[in-house]
């Protein structure tokens, strides 16, 4: 799983609207990911070890200062300590899920259809479905909007919009590693939510996995989506606890 999530991660930075740097120390590599966004969770301090001594947390904490945005810091091993002394908080956790490729079965609901993103009018309205869908108001600021058109041109990334009859149902965004197909950006608008709109969107992301030959989906759960992630045979890998300065990572 977090072999997918730093893949993904991995793929933003090299997107021009991104802005990234390396964190070097001795317990191994990482880097800041800033997409722009306002929202601590579009921007990523990543570290894949544990921290063995303060100087990637304040390297991290120069360059979001610099950019003047919020971030998380997904805890990937011990130094729990060395985050809070120099300022950041424990403000919400994620739970890493997978499941194999085996299908879902059918079921009633409304009949959904999906479009694969491919162009930027296309990745304009699925920003909009899916920062609806997170619960904000209507209209993904321009920031979200742009990084969604650069994502469309990456080929390991694809962007999916569901519909229902001629209006936006919800959107999705797999990542394609070389093994796994990771799961981001899952939301339902929230006037087709309980109706089944959420299963067709992963019936069709389990389809996705097939066709590329991938044999495992992975994710990590915000508290509120478990229950549906563990309704369609998501199951739970590790919790990842998520520091930031920010109360608001979801």
């Amino acid at each position: 799983m977090l072999e997918n999530l730093e893949f993904f991660l991995g793929r933003l930075r090299g997107l021009p609207h991104c802005r990234s740097m390396d964190l070097v120390a001795e317990a191994g590599g990482g880097f800041c990911l800033s997409t722009g966004s306002d929202a601590a969770s579009e921007n990523w301090a990543f570290f894949p070890a544990s921290i063995s001594d303060e100087g990637p947390v304040r390297s991290a904490l120069r360059f979001f200062e610099t950019c003047g945005l919020p971030f998380v810091w997904p805890l990937l091993g011990d130094g729990e300590e060395r985050l809070i002394r120099l300022g950041l908080r424990e403000a919400g956790r994620l739970l890493a899920m997978n499941r194999g490729c085996d299908g879902l079965g059918e079921r009633d609901g409304l009949r959904v259809a999906f479009e694969p993103v491919g162009d930027d009018a296309g990745a304009g309205r699925w920003a909009d479905a899916v920062w609806f869908g997170f619960g904000a108001e209507a209209g993904a600021p321009n920031s979200f909007s742009a990084l969604a058109a650069e994502m469309r041109r990456d080929g390991a990334l694809r962007l999916v919009t569901a519909r229902v009859g001629d209006r936006d149902a919800g959107a999705f965004l797999v990542a394609l590693d070389p093994s796994r197909v990771g799961v981001y950006y899952f939301a339902v608008l929230p006037f087709f939510r309980r109706r089944g709109v959420a299963t067709a969107m992963m019936r069709e992301i389990v389809r996705i996995a097939r066709v590329e030959g991938r044999d495992r989906i992975v994710l990590q759960a915000t508290p509120s989506g478990v229950p549906f992630y563990q309704s369609v045979g998501f199951e739970s890998l590790s919790e990842i606890p998520l520091f930031s300065t920010n109360d608001d990572v979801f």
